[in-house]
Formats: C-alpha cells, structure tokens, sequence
C-alpha cells in the first residue's frame, strides 16, 4: 500500500492573521481560529502506512495488536480545539442551498481575470484576505486533496463564517476523516488529507509512539495536537529525520501499547473566548458543550 501524505503547509500570508486582529476575531467567531493557528506536521509516511493498516473500516475502529481503539467526536474535538456545536456543515462538497455557480462567485469574491479549475474556485484568487483564510482553513478541515481550490459549498460556508456563524466542524471532520481512512484502506485512495490529524491522534493516546525528545507540557487551553506537528518539526532542527523507521517498528513488534484512555486530562476549554458557543449551548463538564 502506497499512500501519499496530502497537506498544505502554511503559507506566510496565512500565518499573518496572528498578527492581523481583524482576520483573528473572524476565525474565532466561527469556530476556526484554535485550529487555524495549528501547524501541518511534517509528513511521517512509515507511521500514516501502519495507521490505515491498523484501521477496519467495516466496524469503523483501529486494530492495534491484540487492542482496539475508537477514535470518536471528542478526540477531534480535544485535538483540534474545533467548535462540537453549532450549526450542521458540509465539508465534502456543494450543499444543497447553493445557488450561484462557479462563475458567479468568482465574479463576487475574487481578483479580475480569476478562473475556475476543475470547476472550483481558486483560493489564492479571494481579494478579501479575511475570506481567503477562512477558505484555506475550511479546506483543510476538509482534509482536502485539493486544498489550493474550494467547492462552491465551501465557498458558501466561509461567506457565512464572515457574518459570525458557528458551526459544528468536529462531526464533519470526523466524518471526512473515517471517509478517508475506509478509503486508503480498500485501495480507493492514493492521498491522503488528514495526516497531521491522525498521527498526533496515535501519539496522543498510546505513549510508547511518542519520540523521547523533552517537552514543555501544554496549557489546558491548547489544542493536543498542536504540540505534537511542533515537536515533530523541532526533531532533527528541521531536517527530515527518519523517527518510525525499520528499527522502530523492529521494536514496535514486541512491545504490547499501553492506550491511555485518560490523554485529555487537563484539557479544559470552558470560557475558553477563543472558543465560542453556538445560540442555545452551554458550557458542560471538561469544557465539552451541551444544549441547555
């Protein structure tokens, strides 16, 4: 099996929203801004190839040795610092409601002379850099393959992002995700865009995955896996380094993994202001939201 780690790196334009106010505020407002600030890993392929062979996609759960283990709403939500309530969303394609084509909303959004590619709307091309952002963020919650380009249903929903609507992002991307897995799994993909995603979500929950490098211990406000894509890039100082190479899982073989049930202890993202709540929830226990 031969699977290609498909992820867009940040660009330094998008970086720059950290130091942009306005574009921060937008990104919060709908739930993106905790994830938005998450960097890609660098591509561990070695470990991507075991997780998809580890994954079962007739009872949706991972096979790891002699254990199973599930990865559910919440792991997205603990990882990410996603919204988990708000608004249902689509993230694999044009939703129902939309109306205007491609065309149109090249003519709306984007710089004179824009034109689509496989019928969709080239991001880099969106003159409101606010806007922009919110579409490469919503791309690659989408695990897109094509994360340079937006569907039109994206399109819609990063224009509803700018008037401060929240959505559930957690439950669409645990949906993309799967998706994907099932996929790589049976053969019908050759990409893959959740990498960063499902290799922290490994290191997180079984701690004999975890390189044995020191690292300062994350605040309860910061999303899991924004630790792991650091470490990951400090290793080696930036060179690309072989850590789940042939003596990893040499070693790997006789070891029987530990799954740390309890790997969001501490995680606590209730008042959180870079976190808002949709209309009708309420903080619940461990910063999880509930309806009132």
């Amino acid at each position: 099996m031969v699977v290609e780690w498909k992820e867009r790196q940040h660009e330094r334009e998008e970086l720059n929203f950290r130091r942009d106010a306005a574009i921060a505020a937008m990104l919060r407002d709908c739930g993106l801004l905790k994830f938005a600030q998450i960097s890609s890993m660098r591509a561990q392929l070695p470990l991507l190839h075991h997780i998809i062979e580890w994954w079962d996609p007739d009872q949706g759960l991972f096979h790891v040795g002699d254990q199973t283990l599930t990865i559910d709403r919440d792991d997205i939500y603990f990882l990410t610092g996603l919204s988990q309530r708000g608004l249902p969303v689509s993230l694999r394609g044009a939703a129902p409601d939309v109306g205007a084509d491609v065309d149109s909303l090249i003519a709306d959004y984007c710089v004179p002379g824009s034109k689509k590619s496989s019928n969709q709307l080239k991001i880099a091309d969106v003159r409101d850099p606010g806007l922009r952002i919110i579409m490469f963020t919503i791309t690659r919650a989408a695990g897109s393959l094509q994360p340079h380009l937006a569907s039109r249903g994206n399109v819609m929903t990063a224009v509803r992002c700018t008037d401060g609507e929240v959505f559930d992002w957690v439950t669409a991307v645990h949906g993309g995700l799967t998706e994907q897995l099932s996929k790589a799994k049976r053969g019908r993909a050759k990409q893959f865009g959740y990498g960063s995603l499902i290799c922290s979500f490994f290191l997180q929950r079984i701690p004999a995955m975890r390189p044995r490098v020191s690292r300062v211990a994350p605040g309860p406000r910061e999303p899991r896996m924004a630790q792991w894509t650091e470490m990951m890039a400090r290793i080696g100082g930036g060179i690309p380094t072989n850590q789940f190479g042939h003596e990893f899982w040499d070693w790997w073989a006789d070891q029987t993994p530990f799954i740390d049930d309890y790997a969001y202890a501490g995680v606590d993202f209730r008042q959180d202001p870079d976190l808002p709540l949709a209309p009708g929830t309420a903080w619940g226990p461990g910063g999880k939201k509930r309806q009132h």
